[in-house]
């Protein structure tokens, strides 16, 4: 009685090649989005990802309250804080609590500051 044929499967080194490919999903591209400017010449991968869940990304930072600025013909995006009806009858200033105590928009500008020096 002859064997049924065995299925078989890749060699470990196979399969290393197929899932070698980095998956994209949200996480992977709100990160480097919220701490800096995402180029396409410097991430071609993700940028294909990013135009292709475009709509997605922008209903997620929606509700953080920021907007995505995609600029495709110059190869850049990065997401940037919504303004609101409040922010244009103020000036575009925006306050911010800090400590329970409302901040204006220049000693925010210095807090902001002195963070990046720490850092």
């Amino acid at each position: 009685m002859r064997e049924p044929d065995m299925p078989t499967f890749p060699e470990s080194a196979e399969v290393g090649a197929i899932t070698s490919a980095p998956q994209h999903d949200l996480t992977s591209l709100v990160v480097p989005l919220l701490k800096s400017v995402l180029y396409r010449d410097e991430d071609p991968q993700a940028w294909a990802a990013l135009l292709k869940l475009q709509a997605r990304l922008r209903d997620y930072v929606a509700v953080l309250a920021l907007d995505l600025v995609l600029d495709e013909a110059e190869g850049y995006a990065f997401l940037r804080a919504r303004s609101t009806p409040d922010d244009a009858a103020s000036g575009g200033a925006q306050t911010f609590e800090f400590s329970g105590q409302p901040v204006a928009g220049a000693l925010t500008q210095k807090i902001g500051r002195v963070r990046c020096q720490r850092q």
